[in-house]
């Protein structure tokens, strides 16, 4: 083969001859035809590869894994194989083509491809001629014409016979275009293969279709890289979920609660996140159904709660007829429907029920796969959910209505959250987990009630206090837990507030920055509780005020519009229904403490994260005072004490009277009245009875007058209408009460509005009363003589007057301070009242005697115990000493000896009972204030008894001697008995004489309250009888005298009062009983008149017969000046009657 080697020419070429230049010309077309061909079938090739296998991993991989890659996978995914599927195609279309076609073929090589296809045939005269066309120029390098021309004349001839065309391999074009069309062809016969199996159906015309539709769906997922989803078997929205497919919760909230509702009727629409959307019913126009749509009632119209619209889904549950058997209810409603839309329109129902069937013919046609589609309802749904670290899964549980329901629960973190139904995969969502907005301070702004805080102004009464708060220092509660309980007193306004949390640097994070605040009632009275029709409290949340920039929230419970003061009682129906209404209207504007309060917070931050906190406010309620009391010393018989006209009766030194927050008023409270003797009680009782045997005789006696007679019969029986009340300060009250600090006026308004911190006892026990104790023996008692020096008691008789007998009911009467209180201050007394029955002196020493006459019974007990005691003994200074000193021997004088300590150690124990008696006896005498000569001879008696019990006895002169040193002298000789041995005879001596003069000693005593009792028995007995005939002809005349009165005195009489005590500014009803007499009027004009203006009182009252038979009430309130006042009564016909007012 000739080497061609390029000549660069000198001149201008020759010639080209074109019988040999025209093949060459030829075969560069057909070279360019052929690569183009090529190329188009390599780029053919591809793409029906990269359809194929597109198809394949796309529609392919989602039909068996569900996964669908255009929405459930990253979309620089789809960029990037498109990226490189457009590259690969410019590459197919640059190499295969571009390239090839511009690369410009010189004529040598084109010759060379000639010569190397058809050597036999060119045998180099081809290239030889092309490469020496040019004669002269070949002639200059020394080359022969004339065998240059003759090559080219050979290479001319030879040329012609060339087939050009055969160049080339067409086959190859032939295989590439049937391999590109083959899998093409496969590709749909495949596909078609599928269609029919899955379907169950051969028609070609649904297949293609159904292809159709889907290489425009993957040519529009994969081309136009729009995220269009793959048709499914199933459509499911998540219900109530946030539009913005993110789910924000509390970190350590209840597991979220998803509700997923599948459809069966959808509608393509390309602004749906899933490309498609329920039917609603607004969707079906006449031209869409193509038929008309009936109109449906507003009642299957209206939209479920959780639905924009009404679907098409919904109205078909309630009025297709299909095939399946329907409910009772569901029965119930479509033959309601029937009968209104048949009332609408004729054949209206059945013109709904072709809708549906022309709707369902339109879902069932090929054309209609991307624009409208009747699916099936997945009979599973599942969830899963994905994070960084964890990944979960489970089953919601199917319910009414297509829907399924059911908890995400094992979230740890943030999550991406699917759920899952036949091929349906919903669209990603989120739920986070958002730490639950936390609080920082919890804080109490408040002010309790001032009588908590402080005593009246100087001058002025616990009424100052009423209505008034004192503000006290803030303090901040605890946080731990969820759960706040503090205590506050009873009558509290406060603020509560609640600050969020803030970083160190002052900053508020959005998960702790709120945007709303409300509280759930559970128990009490909170602000702004929503009542029921009823009245009754409900439990509707109740909006909170919110800091600035939602830097926390504020509850007050305070009275937002302060209400007039209720009328006092006993002002008429007037002033009852005004006080109704007050309290009705109460409690929608006093949202002050009172009661026990519980009630929830939530508040929640702007991802709709929420915290629960508790709250229970435990209303300290002011207790009512405690009075325990209990008389000492005094006797009693029965269930009333005997005391004389001046005794002073003293309390247990435990007594006490004590209040939690401070006491206004202590005081004795007593009523007394004349007790009837027994024979003057049987002449009351004949008396009252007497009309009953009464008759009414017509034309004497009117039947109506016999009532009248009754009352006024009985009203002589009833001794209790001459009881006299009166009250009288517990003296150590008085004295503790004036050392209380008492601030000015001035002052004490200048404190309420300072904040006050917490005080100590020492400060509280200066501006209150807490706790008086009865205990000190020469103040602390109810002194009987004192109150009738005094004027303000009268039962002491006359020094030759006889004692009459009177009842007293005696009480210990506390109130306390709480003026704020529903129905003022709480007053208590002591649980029974101490029952007095006053009697003389003598008719005291009777009773004492008695006693005595049971204590020398004792003594004589405690005589034979000693007397025991010597026999026994006896036998020990016999033995001792004088039998043989074996252990059988001494042990028998060792038990004797013991016996005798024992009976000697007894008798001690009642001569000991008895010394404590007597003790109370000389203290009985000294507080009743008896006579000299009694009180001196219990004293006596009680010193003689206490000698002999004591360690050193001074009585008798000639040899003092007690239980303590015989026992001593026993325990000498007992203690060498002990030791198996004999004592020593003199001490046997000495202890047996100790037990005999013991025995004298206790004789003389015994013998001592003999003869006190045999000598004053009699005396007392004989004065007794004396002065009870005595007493009963005064009761008679007395008596007499009342009845006379009764019935001749034409003036009514009203009753006395006891002395009363009041506090400054007390209130207090005063209850006079009133006897009418023979007076006239029906009417009776009673004026009132105060020794001191600053006492308040009626100026007068008007009595009225029928309304104030036995009693009338009236009020009596005292100022603020202390001292003894008095009201004087004076009815307009009668005497006037004085009330005697003690003010402190």
């Amino acid at each position: 083969m000739a080497n061609v080697e390029p000549m660069r020419p000198t001149h201008r070429p020759a010639e080209r001859d074109a019988q040999v230049y025209h093949p060459l010309d030829q075969l560069r077309g057909i070279i360019r035809r052929y690569v183009v061909i090529e190329g188009a079938l390599s780029a053919l090739l591809f793409l029906a590869l990269w359809f194929t296998v597109g198809l394949v991993l796309d529609y392919g991989v989602f039909k068996v894994t569900g996964w669908d890659w255009a929405l459930d996978g990253a979309r620089w995914v789809r960029v990037l194989a498109l990226v490189v599927a457009l590259a690969l195609f410019a590459a197919i279309l640059v190499a295969r083509i571009a390239r090839r076609v511009t690369k410009e073929f010189s004529y040598p090589a084109l010759a060379l491809v000639l010569e190397r296809k058809f050597p036999a045939v060119l045998g180099d005269r081809l290239i030889t001629a092309v490469e020496m066309a040019d004669v002269e120029a070949m002639g200059r390098f020394g080359y022969s014409k004339e065998m240059i021309h003759a090559t080219i004349a050979e290479a001319r001839e030879r040329v012609a016979k060339v087939p050009v065309r055969d160049v080339f391999d067409w086959k190859r074009l032939w295989a590439l275009g049937l391999l590109a069309a083959g899998l093409l062809v496969g590709t749909l016969a495949f596909a078609f293969a599928s269609y029919a199996i899955a379907a169950g159906s051969s028609d070609p015309y649904r297949f293609g279709w159904k292809f159709a539709h889907v290489a425009g769906i993957f040519a529009e997922r994969n081309v136009a890289l729009l995220d269009t989803p793959w048709p499914r078997r199933a459509h499911i929205d998540l219900v109530g979920f946030p539009a913005d497919g993110e789910l924000a919760i509390g970190r350590d909230a209840p597991p979220p609660r998803v509700t997923a509702r599948a459809y069966r009727w959808v509608i393509a629409d390309r602004t749906a996140p899933e490309g498609w959307r329920p039917l609603v019913w607004a969707d079906l126009t006449d031209a869409f159904v193509g038929r008309p749509v009936p109109p449906l009632p507003a009642a299957v119209l209206a939209p479920a709660a959780d639905d924009a619209e009404r679907t098409v889904d919904a109205v078909e549950r309630l009025a297709s007829e299909g095939d399946e058997a329907p409910t009772p209810e569901t029965t119930r409603v479509r033959t309601a429907l029937r009968e209104q839309m048949n009332a609408q329109s004729p054949q209206g129902y059945e013109q709904l029920q072709e809708v549906f069937r022309a709707l369902a013919e339109k879902a069932d046609r090929p054309s209609m796969g991307r624009t409208l589609r009747r699916l099936e309802i997945p009979t599973e749904v599942t969830y899963k959910f994905t994070g960084r670290r964890t990944t979960g899964t489970g089953t919601l549980n199917p319910q009414q209505n297509n829907e399924f329901t059911g908890e995400i629960g094992g979230l740890k973190e943030d999550v991406a959250f699917v759920v899952r139904g036949s091929d349906f995969v919903s669209a990603a969502r989120r739920i986070r987990l958002i730490p639950p907005p936390t609080l920082k301070r919890l804080a109490l702004d408040q002010a309790e009630p001032a009588y908590l805080h402080h005593a009246p102004p100087q001058g002025e009464g616990y009424g100052a206090l009423e209505g008034r708060l004192q503000k006290v220092a803030a303090k901040d509660l605890s946080l731990t837990g969820d759960r706040t309980v503090f205590v506050v007193p009873a009558g509290t306004e406060l603020t509560l507030i609640a600050e969020a949390y803030t970083a160190d640097n002052g900053t508020l994070s959005d998960t702790d920055r709120l945007v709303s605040a409300y509280a759930v009632p559970v128990t009490g009275r909170f602000p702004g509780t929503v009542y029921d029709d009823t009245g009754k409290p409900t439990q509707a949340p109740v909006p909170l005020a919110l800091a600035a920039d939602g830097a926390g929230f504020s509850v007050a419970f305070k009275e937002t519009v302060p209400l007039p003061a209720k009328p006092a009682p006993g002002a008429g129906f007037a002033g009852a229904a005004f006080g109704h209404v007050v309290d009705a209207v109460h409690k929608y504007t006093d949202s002050r403490l009172t009661e026990n309060v519980e009630f929830k917070v939530v508040f929640t931050n702007k991802y709709n994260v929420s915290t629960t906190r508790s709250f229970l406010i435990q209303v300290k309620q002011d207790q009512a005072p405690v009075v325990e009391v209990a008389v000492d010393v005094i006797r009693k018989s029965g269930n009333v004490y005997l005391v004389t006209p001046k005794a002073r009766i003293p309390f247990n030194p435990d007594s006490f009277v004590k209040d939690d927050h401070g006491l206004s008023k202590v005081e004795y409270t007593f009523s007394y009245y004349a007790e009837d003797s027994e024979v003057v009680r049987g002449m009351r009782t004949r008396l009252a009875l007497r009309s009953l045997l009464d008759l009414p005789l017509p034309g004497t006696t009117a039947g109506a007058v016999l009532p009248r007679l009754h009352a006024e019969n009985f009203k002589l029986h009833d001794r209790v209408d001459d009881r006299l009340n009166s009250s009288v300060f517990v003296s150590a009250f008085s004295i503790q009460g004036g050392k209380l600090h008492r601030s000015t006026r001035q002052e004490f308004e200048a404190q309420l509005s300072r904040p006050k911190a917490e005080e100590t006892s020492t400060e509280a026990d200066q501006r209150v009363v807490k706790k008086i104790e009865l205990k000190d023996a020469e103040r602390d008692f109810f002194d009987l003589k004192f109150l009738h020096d005094e004027g303000l008691l009268a039962i002491a008789a006359k020094d030759t007057d006889v004692q009459p007998i009177y009842r007293m009911d005696l009480n210990v009467q506390a109130t306390d301070n709480n003026v704020d209180g529903d129905g003022g201050p709480k007053v208590t007394r002591n649980a029974e009242p101490i029952r007095l029955r006053i009697i003389s002196e003598g008719d005291l020493l009777i009773e004492i005697g008695r006693e005595e006459e049971q204590l020398a019974l004792r003594l004589d007990e405690a005589l034979v115990k000693i007397a025991g005691a010597k026999r026994k003994y006896e036998f020990v200074r016999n033995s001792n000493g004088y039998k043989e000193e074996s252990p059988e021997q001494v042990d028998a004088v060792k038990v004797r000896s013991q016996d005798a300590f024992g009976d000697i150690e007894k008798a001690r124990d009642v001569v000991q009972s008895v010394a404590r008696e007597y003790r109370r006896l000389a203290r009985e005498c000294e507080v009743n204030r008896l006579n000299d000569k009694a009180l001196e001879r219990y004293r006596f008696v009680t010193a003689q008894i206490e000698d002999v019990l004591s360690e050193n006895p001074q009585f008798p002169a000639e040899g003092p001697t007690s239980f303590s040193k015989t026992q001593a002298l026993l325990t000498v000789v007992q203690n060498v008995l002990n030791n198996s041995r004999w004592a020593p005879l003199a001490a046997v001596s000495d202890a047996e004489n100790s037990l005999f003069a013991l025995e004298r000693r206790v004789q003389v005593i015994r013998a001592l309250i003999g003869e006190s009792q045999s000598r004053d028995r009699l005396k007392r007995d004989l004065v007794a009888i004396k002065e009870q005939q005595q007493r009963i002809d005064n009761e008679i005349r007395k008596m007499e005298d009342e009845w006379r009165h009764t019935l001749n005195d034409p003036n009514p009489k009203i009753g006395e009062v006891g002395v009363l005590s009041l506090a400054k500014g007390e209130t207090k009803k005063v209850r006079h009983s009133i006897a009418w007499n023979q007076y006239k009027e029906d009417d009776l004009v009673v004026k009132l008149k105060a020794s001191d203006p600053s006492v308040t009182v009626a100026p007068q009252i008007t009595l009225n017969f029928e309304k104030d038979q036995f009693y009338f009430e009236y009020e009596i309130k005292a100022g603020n000046k202390e001292g003894t006042h008095t009201v004087t009564v004076t009815p307009a016909a009668g005497k006037p009657v004085e009330v005697k007012l003690i003010v402190n």
